[in-house]
């Protein structure tokens, strides 16, 4: 990332996410971060399920969107074999309308 008098910065990735709001979204994890191939999504609020997960590229762009099938899944795993190594926006979206976006890295 350059800012606006050119210099370097860079922004350090949490190896795993776990996101937790109070009981208004649902709780998931995300892992590995970063990874090589493929991230990990387990959601883990027992009411509720995947429903949409989507990879956009930093600037919004989606790169890929995935819809879950079974309406009772709690896991999934995306294959990111063929994004370019970077940054990224994962959005996750749940059956019972909650939608949580957080960050991955691909190396």
């Amino acid at each position: 990332e350059i800012d606006m008098d050119n210099a370097i910065s860079t922004t350090a990735i949490s190896p795993r996410i776990n996101i937790d709001c109070f009981g208004k979204l649902s709780t998931f994890t995300v892992y590995p971060n970063p990874s090589f191939d493929q991230i990990n999504i387990a959601l883990t609020a027992d009411n509720d399920a995947l429903d949409i997960i989507e990879v956009c590229s930093m600037s919004g762009k989606i790169m890929q969107r995935i819809q879950i099938p079974d309406t009772e899944t709690q896991n999934a795993t995306v294959s990111i074999n063929s994004l370019i190594p970077g940054n990224y926006k994962l959005i996750i979206k749940t059956i019972e309308g909650q939608k949580e976006v957080t960050l991955f890295e691909k190396k």
